[in-house]
């Protein structure tokens, strides 16, 4: 949907000249608290309102890490400070996004920022017990696990992607079931947190891999692992929404 405008503030076709819905970006690094040398939440939101977008989800890979209720309530207020557009602060998944323990999850959902959305960002939540625990703990606010899909072990050195290319020049290659073993796992895990529906979707960008996120969601890739999530999800009673 977009809607024209009455007049063409370039002086050139005014017919030509639409205006679009705001954007939405869900995955923005604003680096504040922590990191102000490279961005802020001012600088970033407006940076962010010129380019379309009226709402953005703030990582939580800041210093200090956004893992408690206080961390993401200064995000949320410094961003309703900046008045550009609407900031959402990303909760992480896991305590100072080292993946050994789940991070205060209910406070933040129930903190001024009300938080929704879940990340250890880069970093992906490798243990199947934490990531189950995360799973059935967000069900209970309809919140969203957003999982970065690479199995760590899989990829110690990985220089490009493996292939006849990788194979041809000797360098270690990044396989794709580094990304799909995560995803196809966190499928099952979503069926045994009773998860209703299993939305597909991914994050891919030319500087890094697909992202999953998993919810009451899990987005993935399309393609044969899309096929498999149907199949899981069948046998799991649940539905996948690709």
């Amino acid at each position: 949907m977009t809607a024209r405008l009455d007049a063409d503030p370039a002086g050139g076709n005014p017919t030509a000249a639409h205006r679009p819905p705001g954007f939405v970006d869900l995955h923005t690094h604003l680096r504040e608290p922590g990191r102000e040398d490279a961005e802020t939440v001012e600088s970033g939101t407006r940076a962010a309102a010129l380019g379309g977008y009226t709402a953005v989800h703030a990582m939580a890979n800041t210093d200090p890490v956004a893992d408690t209720a206080g961390v993401v309530e200064q995000v949320w207020r410094l961003g309703r400070e900046a008045g550009w557009c609407d900031v959402a602060p990303v909760g992480a998944v896991s305590s100072g996004l080292k993946g050994e323990q789940l991070a205060e999850l209910g406070a933040m959902a129930e903190s001024a920022a009300r938080v929704r959305v879940f990340s250890d960002d880069g970093m992906c939540v490798s243990d199947p017990v934490l990531m189950r625990r995360a799973l059935e703990y967000v069900k209970a606010f309809d919140g969203v696990i957003a999982q970065h899909a690479e199995e760590p072990r899989l990829t110690v050195g990985a220089q490009l992607n493996e292939g006849v290319v990788s194979a041809r020049l000797g360098l270690t290659g990044w396989p794709a079931v580094a990304e799909e073993s995560i995803i196809a796992r966190d499928v099952l895990l979503a069926g045994t947190a009773r998860v209703g529906a299993l939305d597909g979707q991914c994050n891919e960008m030319p500087h890094n891999t697909a992202d999953a996120v998993v919810t009451g969601s899990l987005y993935a890739a399309a393609g044969a692992i899309d096929r498999f999530c149907v199949a899981a999800a069948r046998r799991l009673g649940l539905r996948w929404i690709s």
